[in-house]
């Protein structure tokens, strides 16, 4: 089992990004079927109080060669769950074939301020355990901002397991510095909207940003 913390300053107000990790979500909905074909959106819906998705992940069209071969038979399809409850979201990933290999976790908290440790709804998860801790600032000085916290939890129980997590943490900490990089540069697209507009953007056409490649310039620890 390993357990990694992402910390995220970015230069949103604490209220302001509520709105904009809700719009970055239901692009993401919207996106899913016509960017790829690793991701299957089985259902997705959107209330006052939460937004849902389950996915199908096909495993076989991973673009890293490694994760491919190290993967059972059985694994070619696993299961993702997300829900968002202002401002905490939990996704769990789940492969219903070989239940046995384990399972992934990740959490995320938004907070006004940087904490001292992690954010309690973290420590149940935790329960003790030892994380590795990752800052990232992307406020560029602005006093305006918020913090967003991440814990992801892996437990892989193959051969091959430890190697398939430290790709994950890598590829966790790429995809997310570019979603916010991607989030601030996008920043005309979701600054005026409100959270009564969010419902009429689920059910319309999805605005496409522009992708930001980021390269990987802090080393994953062992």
């Amino acid at each position: 089992m390993r357990y990694i913390v992402l910390c995220y300053k970015l230069p949103i107000s604490f209220d302001k990004f509520k709105i904009a990790s809700q719009y970055m979500f239901i692009q993401s909905i919207k996106s899913y079927n016509a960017q790829n074909n690793i991701y299957e959106l089985v259902e997705s819906r959107i209330s006052p109080t939460e937004l849902y998705t389950f996915a199908r992940i096909h495993t076989s069209h991973y673009p890293s060669v490694i994760i491919r071969k190290l993967l059972p038979k059985g694994c070619e399809t696993s299961e993702q769950t997300s829900t968002v409850t202002w401002p905490v979201t939990r996704t769990v990933y789940f492969t219903p074939n070989r239940p046995s290999i384990g399972t992934s976790e990740l959490m995320t908290s938004v907070h006004q301020v940087k904490l001292e440790g992690v954010p309690e709804y973290f420590e149940q998860y935790l329960n003790g355990n030892k994380y590795q801790l990752f800052d990232f600032d992307f406020s560029s000085g602005n006093i305006d901002s918020c913090f967003v916290y991440k814990l992801a939890k892996f437990e892989v129980n193959i051969f091959g397991g430890s190697l398939i997590e430290r790709i994950a943490i890598r590829t966790l900490k790429n995809v997310f510095k570019t979603t916010y990089v991607n989030l601030i540069n996008t920043r005309e697209q979701w600054e005026n909207l409100t959270e009564e507009d969010l419902p009429e953007i689920y059910k319309g056409d999805i605005v496409r940003a522009v992708t930001i490649e980021i390269e990987e310039t802090q080393e994953l620890g062992e």
